[in-house]
């Protein structure tokens, strides 16, 4: 019988654009993958070779295999076009049958940068600051008769373009991603029926659950949510999508916990209490009767002032602006977790806190668990927070890295994770197990970063060799 090895099939998609492809003649696509990915969409970087002033000026493209959601987006882009908040847009093309958007290249989004703050919770002042900064993008956008639909940290990046203040902090916010936005309806006439739904189950109100026809309020909702998660560093339905549970289930406990929320709002944030500027911010919201109803964004915006403890927030130290400039480049900027670990510039790891103040490794302390997500590991914290490797695993990285070739490294880290598995006698304990997993989906990931790396270097020699 034949012994050829059969190559595994690559059921990853090819990128839709390639390092060095020029799109209208104007932009130059840089780097070797894409800044983000989802579902239908790819999003890039790029220079504009045309750039009047000569800077060659950095840009984002998106792009889609198909045209699903560009046309939506390119004709809400347009209309908002001046809005605070709404980012410039550029050009717009396509490449064979791919539609794409030209648009200002922003920094981090705040899902990102709280991943990067210790606790990965935001302090109460720069929740108020992000708050009363929204309030105000919304405001623009719904007055122009938009609703976003999508409202949620992820979607909300610091400002591009340098827009820095004298201290050189990102003092901007920008809500992107327009594919959901639509004119919303300003008429009480019912709908025929529940509609399907569109948004995020986390972040979306409960009316959008219900399959209402949203409008302002439903943003401002999501904003709610967003506002909390925040502060609290989740949210209560978060556990549910942790659980394992089918999708529909997540939606219709979700949908319940926050119809229990609207009526107990000091809910929203558990462990480390709701603030009370939200908790009105939430009964503000419960007077609004339709959808389509005019917001009251002046006390909006006061509540989230108000809990940034000044005048428009301009004292208040926000968090990111704590943190090493890398961290808050959208652009994939940084130090990977080898290269800190093998320089050694590293600091103490603070262990994310989990709620009730218990430590986060259940093998090696007394475990109590509560309600709520797995805390992260320390592997996948450090991954994040690349400065704070713990200094004990630093010294041994460089020890090994330093003593041994690359194949016997990889045969080191292979072989201490099989061990350390093989020989957990508390692997029986359902949270040692759920731990343990966890951090081997974190090595697995690491590997596959490491894969990428080498691939481009590959790529990267190829190329040269073939000059």
């Amino acid at each position: 019988a034949s012994t050829r090895r059969i190559r595994p099939v690559d059921t990853e998609p090819m990128p839709i654009l390639r390092e060095g492809d020029l799109l209208n003649g104007r932009f130059r696509v840089v780097g070797p993958k894409p800044l983000g990915s989802g579902q239908f969409a790819e999003v890039y970087k790029a220079v504009d070779e045309q750039d009047p002033t000569g800077k060659k000026k950095e840009v984002a493209i998106k792009i889609e295999r198909e045209d699903k959601t560009s046309s939506r987006e390119m004709r809400a882009l347009r209309d908002l076009q001046g809005c605070k908040g709404v980012a410039k847009l550029v050009d717009s093309g396509s490449k064979k049958a791919s539609p794409f958007i030209v648009m200002e290249l922003m920094k981090a989004n705040l899902a990102d940068v709280r991943s990067k703050i210790p606790g990965q919770r935001y302090a109460k002042a720069t929740t108020g600051w992000i708050g009363a900064q929204m309030v105000d993008i919304l405001r623009g956008i719904h007055e122009r008769g938009y609703v976003h639909r999508d409202v949620k940290p992820s979607n909300v990046t610091l400002g591009g373009n340098l827009s820095r203040d004298d201290a050189g902090t990102t003092r901007t916010l920008c809500l992107i991603d327009m594919g959901l936005a639509k004119k919303f309806e300003t008429t009480s006439t019912p709908a025929a029926g529940p509609g399907a739904f569109r948004g995020s189950t986390t972040y979306a109100s409960m009316f959008a659950h219900a399959g209402d026809e949203q409008g302002p309020r439903d943003d401002a909702w999501s904003l709610l949510y967003m506002l909390a998660e925040c502060h609290e560093g989740t949210l209560p339905w978060r556990v549910l999508k942790a659980s394992g549970a089918d999708d529909d289930a997540v939606k219709e406990g979700t949908h319940r916990l926050k119809l229990h929320c609207a009526t107990a709002p000091e809910g929203l944030c558990p462990n480390v209490g709701t603030p009370e500027e939200l908790v009105e911010f939430s009964r503000t919201l419960q007077r609004v009767q339709r959808s389509a109803d005019p917001l009251d964004y002046d006390a909006l915006k006061a509540l989230c002032l108000a809990m940034a403890g000044g005048e428009e927030g301009e004292a208040v130290a926000l968090d990111w602006e704590q943190i090493a400039p890398d961290g808050v480049d959208g652009a994939g900027g940084g130090r990977t977790y080898a290269d800190l670990a093998a320089a050694g510039n590293v600091q103490p790891l603070p262990a994310p806190p989990y709620e009730g103040g218990r430590g986060l490794n259940p093998v090696a302390e007394p475990f109590v668990p509560v309600k709520g997500p797995p805390p992260p590991t320390r592997v996948s914290h450090a991954i994040k927070n690349p400065e704070r490797i713990d200094p004990d695993v630093a010294s041994q990285i460089r020890n090994i890295t330093r003593t041994f070739d690359v194949e016997q490294v990889i045969a080191i880290c292979a072989g201490c994770a099989s061990a350390m598995v093989e020989g957990n006698v508390n692997l029986h304990d359902p949270l040692v197990g759920d731990l343990v997993e966890r951090c081997l989906d974190d090595f697995v990931q690491i590997a596959s970063d490491a894969k990428q790396i080498c691939n481009s270097k590959r790529h990267k020699r190829m190329k040269t060799e073939g000059a």
